[in-house]
């Protein structure tokens, strides 16, 4: 099994990847329609949702590595807090 610190390596590489593949979308991928009646609409040719839901999936597991790395306890290899009520 890889040690955290290279899993952690793996999903920031991930997270850049999908983070590149937004800013291309982004640039490329987006049109504007302008009809003669000047209604302009804007179009996606990407699906730009798949691409979000990455970036958030990754930057969840980046966080959770960066957290175990640091120490932070966990619970069924999920991180978690504790509250202080005192």
């Amino acid at each position: 099994m890889a040690t955290l610190a290279a899993q952690l390596t793996a999903a920031q590489l991930k997270l850049a990847e999908y983070s590149a593949a937004e800013s291309v979308a982004l640039d490329a991928q987006r049109i504007r329609l302008t009809s003669p009646s000047g209604m302009d609409r804007e179009e996606e040719m990407a699906n730009l949702n798949a691409i979000r839901k990455g970036i958030t999936y990754w930057q969840g597991i980046a966080s959770g590595l960066e957290a175990r790395i640091a120490g932070a306890p966990t619970l069924g290899g999920r991180t978690f807090s504790v509250a202080d009520f005192s």
